[in-house]
């Protein structure tokens, strides 16, 4: 699933945006994962197989909520820039009138 897809939103710089957010999440998190895995080898303290997936399994939930924060970031973001060129628009065909001008 993609932001494009969850917003109805079908702009590619914006959908690459959020691909290459989330791609770069995902990738701290498995670098974290990793280099505990091998802290805890290094002090003598190995972790079982099923420590190792309890960690992963937690690290999966964590990233599914970063995806649905960035999600409501994008989705926030759209509608006030939605609503800013609206404002702008709607600014920009009322004529000025100096009394509105003076205050």
């Amino acid at each position: 699933m993609t932001l494009a897809t969850t917003t109805g939103h079908h702009d590619g710089r914006e959908e690459s945006l959020a691909s290459v957010a989330l791609a770069a999440v995902a990738s701290r998190l498995a670098e974290v994962l990793l280099i505990g895995f091998e802290r805890c080898d290094l002090e003598g303290r190995p972790l079982s197989e099923l420590q190792k997936l309890d960690l992963l399994a937690s690290a999966l939930v964590v990233f599914d909520g970063q995806q649905a924060q960035l999600e409501r970031q994008f989705r926030a973001h759209t509608v006030l820039s939605e609503l800013g060129a609206e404002d702008r628009s709607r600014a920009a065909n009322e004529p000025v009138r100096l009394a509105d001008a003076a205050a």
